[in-house]
């Protein structure tokens, strides 16, 4: 099969994730990752800073 062909199947065809849907996931998978990052990031510095008040002379 001919490079062109291949390449028309592959943009064209309905098996298989689309780029959108790529995409979204990707997007979703960010902000999951991203608000995980943030809400870890505050509970370690709440822990971070009683630390330091406890034993800061």
């Amino acid at each position: 099969m001919p490079d062109i062909a291949r390449l028309r199947l592959l943009l064209h065809g309905d098996e298989g994730a689309t780029a959108t849907e790529y995409a979204v996931m990707l997007v979703l998978i960010l902000l999951v990752a991203f608000a995980t990052i943030i809400f870890l990031g505050q509970k370690v510095d709440e822990a971070f800073n009683k630390f330091v008040t406890i034993f800061n002379p």
